[in-house]
């Protein structure tokens, strides 16, 4: 885009280079927090070669079920 002394600039192209722009410093770092985040069971792996172990046999069974 040219503009009356001749100079051209280019517009951000993206939504998210435009929302930076214009964002607060309080948002920009909250951006960048480490956050709880909410995922499906299904996508929890194993972790191999962990200290803590836990059994899922007849013991842990009785007592989730009187918990």
């Amino acid at each position: 885009m040219a503009n009356k002394s001749g100079q051209t600039f280019e517009l951000p192209k993206r939504s998210s280079m435009i929302a930076e722009l214009i964002s607060t410093q309080e948002v920009r770092d909250d951006a960048t927090r480490e956050k709880v985040m909410d995922i499906p069971l299904s996508e929890i792996d194993p972790f191999p070669n962990h200290p803590f172990l836990v059994k899922q046999d007849d013991a842990m069974h009785s007592m989730a079920a009187n918990g």
